[in-house]
């Protein structure tokens, strides 16, 4: 339960609407995530505009609240959890598209938009945001640029900093940083936007982000090199790679991603289920 004045929950309510403040049983109706410590403040915000959210944050700032701001909640290392007297600030309703360019292969989406909705809108175009994660689904581009998401395809096209060209902000005390360049060559001062990318919402709470977009590779292969230990790897069976490499280099195909184990990942999911799945065989999860 929120330990927040009924005051200022009121004028958040005017802010952004009442039925956008969820409380008690509206908050426990909401999927908290990895952690169930998402939602300990007991009070979730949902602004639906930048200009909102702006005001939100002059608000906290005025009553010296502090904010805990939630994309997706997919993160893994704590960084969406909260405390009674927080403020919980989702960006679900900045859920919007605003911009995508075929010409440009920029789009330009509010914090809310989850990956998968960037990766389906820009896939009508041929194109993609060249970052991929499992959790594409439910996590935010928001989400990402603040913790500079790296994901599956950093090899090829490089994390979230990579990514972005520009983006806009709600700074601590309220005001709008706002640098939505969507070109490379940007030469104008001090380069601003990157402070934010990684900041994990400690410098401000992104609101709106312009991404680069690539063409989608007109074929993929997987491979999977089975090697006889990592460092083996780094010596003698990088060879083998490197050769497979060379000839893929040479029929116009590119690396894109590339994902090293020294574990069997079936075996670590069997260790953390504690049970070895019925549809499976023994040699999966280990024999007894």
């Amino acid at each position: 339960m929120s330990s927040l004045t009924s005051g200022f929950k009121a004028e958040i309510a005017m802010l952004v609407g009442s039925d956008h403040v969820k409380e008690n049983d509206a908050v426990s109706a909401i999927d908290y995530g990895v952690l169930a410590e998402n939602l300990d403040a007991g009070i979730v915000v949902l602004p639906g505009t930048t200009e909102e959210l702006a005001a939100v944050v002059r608000c906290c700032h005025a009553h010296r609240v502090a904010i805990v701001t939630h994309g997706g909640r997919t993160g893994l290392v704590g960084g969406g959890i909260s405390r009674a007297g927080e403020l919980v600030v989702s960006t679900a309703r900045l859920n919007r598209i605003t911009f995508l360019s075929p010409v440009e292969n920029v789009a330009i989406v509010e914090a809310g938009v989850t990956l998968q909705s960037l990766q389906e809108a820009a896939a009508d175009y041929g194109l993609e945001p060249g970052i991929d994660l499992p959790s594409r689904g439910s996590a935010t581009i928001g989400g990402m640029a603040s913790t500079n998401a790296g994901g599956i395809a950093a090899f090829r096209y490089g994390v979230m900093r990579h990514r972005i060209l520009g983006l806009e902000a709600v700074l601590p005390d309220g005001t709008i940083y706002s640098d939505l360049t969507r070109v490379v060559k940007n030469t104008a001062g001090y380069a601003l936007s990157h402070l934010f990318i990684g900041g994990e919402g400690t410098l401000g709470i992104i609101t709106k982000i312009a991404v680069k977009l690539e063409p989608v590779p007109a074929s993929t292969a997987t491979v999977l090199f089975g090697l006889s230990s990592m460092q083996a790897a780094l010596k003698r069976d990088a060879a083998r790679v490197k050769g497979a490499a060379w000839t893929s280099a040479r029929c116009g195909s590119h690396l894109v991603s590339l994902l090293p184990s020294d574990v069997d990942p079936s075996q670590l999911v069997c260790n953390r289920l504690q049970k070895r799945p019925s549809h499976q065989s023994p040699a999966l999860c280990g024999r007894k």
